[in-house]
């Protein structure tokens, strides 16, 4: 018991030290809804200042720790006032990605100023031991404990009771109403980073003496302290700080009691994932920030282009001295990991930041099966892709609950429990002399990359082409829309049938395939294989890197694998600007990402795409023109499936439904019916719960109470993807367009239904998409023929939301949920709404029409009901709601309740 006691106060001093990383985090997170990843590089600017001060030039602890603390509050106001504030309109991924560029940069540059391994440190804290009822206690823990605790109760003060405080929670919860208030918010932000880097830096002073000072102490800290911070749900101070009590607590006991290598340094990241996925959701809500992604390619092959590439390809292998051959290697294969971020990021819009341990799992498969059983190296590689396949589940799992910077959360630790548990572990890699692979075979041909390097790029290059061309096929397939259509919009994807869950893990596994290759690939290049160097925080290197390259485009890889050290850009640099340039690449890949995301968010993939186009523009003025059928040519020539007509006289049933969020009921036992061919309009005034009815209908919100059903078979507890299949299509009052798809793939997520087969079938064949005849038809409704190769952002509103209904209408709906559809459209696309929601109710569809133009209501509807605090106070024809007291007086005033024109319009209905 007396062990047990003496590891848990050791464990409460480092717990202090990650709560005080934690509440930077959980402070900068509430101001600006950033999780910044540069907490720690930003902290060891200040550390480096003290030890510069304090331990070189003999300050006093009191004279150095003022200035070092100033130095990295200054920093983190600087990044927020001057970067942050150029990105505040991007999303949250964006601006999460612009930290990782500090980070790389900040902690490029400390390297160069300070590049050996670890320095010591003077502590000025008392490290003599208390001996306490037999214990013995160390002071300095007791101590730094005992600080963080009045820090955290004097910041919890600060934050609650005085008008910074306030400040800082008004433009948390509303950045407009503060602004027009007079609050500059980007201002009280920086603040807010100042303090937070402040607390960094005083984290890692204290902590620097325990372990020894290093440029990447504070970033290692980061994951123990994110775990905190996301316990504390990037709010709570008091939770945040007892989590990282607790968690360091577990850490030191688990070193005592856990023999199992690997395991202590593991907990907190596993934490994380354990809380995440707890506390995520399959479904997001209506409020859920959708992150605007960088562009995304079309995934077309110029097969012309491709011979001519890897023709000079060859030229340049068969001339280049040695080292640039092996620079070319490097980047072939570090473009093949890549690759993978161009699925599991650029298509499905999912941030990985475990794709570098990935790498390293597939080469430790492999390298471990060709150095014991002597496999041949194409039966290991292939080995090594097979065990990616279950361990990209895993990897992909937190992503069916949790989404953006918190998904880069859980990645990011579950790669730091594979480094600790699996590449830590001396028994299992060879330690540091690593794994010898000796000399591997292709078909007899001997590919060893010191002996053969040129053979070794050739086959790297081989296997870079197919996994690009796997890349691309995929992405003109149907599962590249649905991942597309995820990436743009879960809601709207899942109301369309789309199986998010299982596009989701298939984006990881197939990014966890294309990961190990590339690992396998980077790695057999040496006759040794170090598993060590394939460090958590390598992914952050690699996710900058293809960002810069073009994370949407297939051959934007190879571009940012100039960036990697020991590649094609290490080459170019040393020969501009002499030997020591591989040094400061790592800082110029942060200096370059950070210009990129302000700039150009497409990548360098982009500018070079410009210039490849005006090539091609001026080759077409001089040789004979071609007639070329557009890609919505081609499907609408192909289209000729038949249409499966809805079920005459089907019901779709409403019974006391009810609905509460908190305190509030938005819906108070609800029933209506909508009837196959019958037009059922649903008004009130705002707030009174039409949106959420229609909802709770789709699947998007579980009722309290009450029941959804189909002919008398329940729907109350299916997900909006199987409603989607039982014939339950709608819109939405947002539009909810995807808007990296063109009009046309917009139109074919509705139409295309699952098939498992096309998960493998698409990075091979993509196949010939199709419209059915009811999507061809809402094409000629609308005139969106001229539309179809445009992506919806090219469209003014009105046509957009026509986009948005047709979609609708193309999934072949037995019943169609219609959310304000004339909002937006001209008189005479209003006029042409009516007659077509008569037309869909003609054809057997039951249509339930939310709209506020109350005439156009009354026009195209059979009966109406109508909501007032989510109750139903109205139930009848036109010309009965016309007259309701009730509704008069609730939504339509006497202005609208005209008798005569109510007569007028009753009449139009019947004619209609």
């Amino acid at each position: 018991m007396r062990t047990f006691i003496e590891f848990a106060v050791l464990g409460l001093g480092l717990g202090a030290l990650y709560a005080l990383v934690a509440l930077g985090i959980v402070i900068v997170h509430r101001v600006s809804g950033v999780i910044n990843f540069a907490m720690g590089a930003i902290g060891m600017v200040g550390v480096y200042t003290f030890w510069e001060l304090h331990d070189r030039h003999g300050w006093s602890f009191a004279a150095a720790i003022v200035p070092s603390l100033l130095v990295s509050a200054l920093v983190g106001f600087l990044i927020q006032a001057i970067l942050l504030r150029r990105l505040q309109n991007a999303s949250p991924l964006v601006r999460l990605l612009a930290t990782i560029a500090v980070l790389v940069s900040l902690q490029s540059a400390l390297e160069l100023r300070y590049p050996s391994q670890a320095e010591a440190m003077q502590s000025s804290v008392p490290t003599g031991t208390l001996h306490l009822w037999g214990l013995r206690i160390g002071e300095d823990r007791v101590i730094i404990f005992g600080i963080v605790l009045a820090l955290i109760f004097g910041l919890t003060a600060v934050y609650r009771w005085t008008k910074f405080g306030i400040a800082t929670t008004a433009v948390a919860d509303d950045v407009m109403v503060s602004e027009s208030l007079g609050r500059s918010a980007n201002m009280v932000a920086a603040w807010n980073w100042g303090i937070a880097s402040a607390l960094s830096a005083l984290a890692g002073i204290l902590l620097a003496p325990i372990t020894g000072l290093s440029v990447t102490q504070l970033t290692n800290l980061l994951i123990p302290a994110l775990a905190a911070a996301v316990i504390g749900s990037m709010v709570s101070f008091p939770i945040t700080l007892a989590a990282a009590i607790l968690i360091g607590i577990l850490e030191s006991e688990m070193s005592w009691y856990v023999t199992a290598p690997g395991w202590s340094a593991a907990a907190p990241f596993l934490v994380i994932i354990l809380v995440l996925a707890l506390r995520g959701k399959t479904i997001p809500g209506r409020s859920h920030e959708r992150s605007r992604l960088p562009a995304v390619g079309h995934g077309n092959v110029s097969w012309g282009g491709l011979v001519a590439a890897l023709g000079g390809s060859m030229l340049l292998l068969a001339l280049l001295p040695l080292d640039w051959v092996n620079g070319m290697g490097v980047t072939v294969a570090v473009g093949i990991v890549l690759l993978s971020f161009i699925v599991v990021t650029g298509y499905a819009g999912q941030l990985s930041l475990a794709q570098f341990a990935l790498a390293g799992l597939g080469a430790f498969v492999a390298g471990r099966l060709v150095a014991t059983q002597n496999m041949p190296f194409l039966l290991a590689l292939l080995c090594g892709i097979l065990v990616a396949i279950p361990i990209g589940i895993v990897v992909g799992l937190p992503a069916v609950r949790t989404r953006g910077s918190q998904l880069a959360v859980a990645t990011l630790g579950l790669s730091a429990a594979i480094e600790a548990l699996v590449f830590n572990n001396r028994d299992w890699t060879g330690g540091g002399d690593g794994t010898s692979i000796g000399d591997p075979h292709i078909f007899g041909l001997d590919i060893n990359a010191i002996l053969y390097p040129r053979t070794y790029v050739v086959v790297t290059i081989a296997i870079f082409t197919l996994v690009a061309l796997a890349v691309a096929n995929l992405r003109r397939g149907r599962i590249g829309r649905q991942l597309l259509a995820t990436r743009a919009n879960e809601r709207a994807a899942m109301s369309l049938g789309v199986n998010i869950v299982a596009t989701k893990l298939y984006a990881f596994v197939v990014g966890s395939v294309i990961a190990a290759i590339g690992g396998v690939m980077l790695a057999f290049r040496s006759p040794s294989i170090v598993y060590s160097d394939y460090i958590a925080f390598g992914s952050i290197s690699l996710v900058a890197e293809a960002v810069v390259g073009g994370i949407g485009f297939v051959i934007g890889p190879l571009f940012g694998a100039t960036l990697q050290p020991a590649s094609l850009g290490t080459n170019i640099g040393v020969l501009a600007f002499g030997d020591g340039f591989q040094k400061y690449l790592p800082l110029i890949s942060g200096i370059i990402l950070i210009r990129v995301l302000i700039r150009s968010p497409g990548g360098m993939v982009t500018h070079a795409g410009e210039g490849v186009r005006f090539i091609g523009r001026q080759v077409k003025k001089v040789l004979p023109q071609r007639q070329h059928m557009s890609p919505s040519q081609k499907v609408l020539a192909r289209s000729s499936a038949a249409t499966h007509p809805p079920t005459a006289g089907a019901e779709l049933e409403v019974r006391d439904v009810a609905i509460t969020f908190g305190s509030v009921r938005a819906l108070d036992n609800v029933s209506l019916k909508i009837t196959a061919g019958r037009v059922l309009g649903l008004i009130g005034p705002n707030g009174a719960g039409k949106t959420t009815l229609i909802d709770a209908v789709s699947g998007f919100i579980a009722p309290t109470a009450g029941s959804v059903s189909i002919d008398g078979a329940p729907l109350t507890r299916m997900s909006p993807r199987r409603r989607s299949r039982l014939g339950v299509a709608r819109s939405f009052q947002a539009l909810e367009l995807f808007e990296d798809l063109t009009v046309l793939e917009n139109l074919l997520i509705a139409t295309e239904r699952p098939a498992f087969g096309r998960y493998v079938s698409d990075l091979f064949m993509p196949g010939v998409a199709r419209l059915p005849s009811v999507a061809r038809e809402a094409i000629e409704e609308f005139d969106l023929a001229a539309d179809l190769d445009r992506l919806p952002s090219e469209l003014p509103y009105g046509r957009r939301r026509l986009v948005a209904i047709a979609r609708a209408i193309a999934a072949e709906p037995s019943f169609l949920l219609l959310d304000e559809p004339a909002a937006g459209l001209s008189d005479r696309e209003r006029v042409e709404l009516v007659e077509l929601i008569r037309r869909l109710a003609a054809r057997d569809i039951g249509v339930l029409l939310v709209e506020h133009d109350v005439d156009l209501v009354m026009r195209a509807c059979d009966e109406i009901v109508v909501l007032d605090f989510g109750r139903v106070i109205a139930h009848g024809s036109p010309a009965d709601i016309r007259r309701d007291p009730a509704v008069i007086e609730a939504y339509l005033g006497a202005a609208e309740a005209d008798p005569a024109v109510a007569e007028v319009d009753s009449k139009a209905t019947v004619s209609s």
